[in-house]
């Protein structure tokens, strides 16, 4: 499982979304995403594979929350990238998906 908080899915259960804290944003830790095996997807058509897998659609996520650890949230309005991987021990399925806006982390560079 990865050393922070994001949106969780499972085959069998759907969506598991820890809930956010509205407001501060930060630029995530591309290190830590790649330390832990995830890959970042930003073509469209990958990207478009990754929601289909996991049941999601874009147009339903107005806005999308993604938790980094407990302290730290990134809102994002439009989705431009998506971080992908599986947990080291895969169970049922489980898939992590962090969805969040390149806009935001422009602000931070």
């Amino acid at each position: 499982m990865p050393p922070f908080n994001c949106y969780h899915y499972k085959k069998r259960l759907g969506w598991c979304e820890f809930m956010p804290r509205v407001g501060q944003t930060v630029k995530l830790n591309e290190q830590l995403f790649r330390s832990e095996g995830w890959s970042l997807v930003t073509q469209t058509q990958a990207i478009k594979s990754v929601l289909k897998i996991v049941n999601a659609e874009s147009e339903d996520y107005p806005a999308l929350y993604i938790l980094i650890d407990k302290e730290e949230t990134i809102a994002a309005n439009r989705l431009k990238e998506v971080w992908a991987g599986w947990a080291r021990v895969p169970v049922n399925g489980s898939l992590f998906v962090c969805l969040y806006s390149g806009f935001l982390l422009d602000l931070k560079s």
